[in-house]
């Protein structure tokens, strides 16, 4: 249903300007759940339902299969036949390496969704840090939020600290660009849609 991928994206919008001109005041990523939830259900009324922390084995999918288990916000249609999930990142104590990884990951989980039927799904990461798109490394990680790279389809993502353990092979093009919040410059957001190509 593109008219709740609309509205979605309205609301994600409205809740960044709100953001932007302190109107709404975010802390930590649970306020931003809250938040953005609050936007959401004013903007798709009786149209969908928003739910926060929704488990994947709600939608009949296997948990085992997906790399996570609870959608950060999941926003679907009484008859089940449209979803869409936002998934977001507010990283507050530097850990930058880590923290690229993870919304990595995020939107990798994203692609997973979108793969078994969902609808358009967003990732959203706020950070106030400059380390997230300013710093020394440009390698790894740090390519696609600090100099533009974009992620290609089929790229291998190793997981760039302690025993480098984990990859992710994303399976479709992202660019994760950072847009200024406001008139700080130490306000910025990335907002991406995950959709099939």
């Amino acid at each position: 249903m593109q008219k709740l991928d609309g509205m979605i994206s309205a609301a994600i919008d409205e809740f960044l300007a709100s953001v932007a001109s302190r109107d709404t005041e975010i802390y930590n990523e649970a306020s931003v759940q809250y938040e953005l939830a609050i936007v959401l259900r004013q903007r798709v009324g009786t149209a969908a339902k928003v739910q926060l922390e929704r488990n994947v084995s709600f939608f009949g999918l296997d948990k085992a299969a997906l790399l996570k288990r609870e959608m950060d916000i999941v926003v679907f249609t009484p008859d089940d036949r449209c979803r869409h999930c936002i998934e977001i990142k507010y990283p507050t104590n530097g850990q930058h390496p880590e923290q690229m990884f993870a919304a990595l990951k995020d939107v990798r989980f994203l692609e997973q969704l979108v793969e078994a039927g969902f609808g358009t799904c967003h990732f959203l990461m706020l950070a106030e840090d400059p380390g997230f798109w300013d710093g020394h490394g440009s390698q790894g990680v740090y390519a696609y939020f600090r100099c533009g790279v974009p992620v290609a389809a089929g790229e291998r993502i190793v997981k760039p600290t302690g025993r480098r353990d984990q990859e992710l092979i994303m399976t479709m093009p992202h660019d994760l660009r950072w847009s200024q919040l406001s008139a700080s410059p130490d306000r910025r957001a990335i907002v991406h849609q995950v959709m099939e190509p």
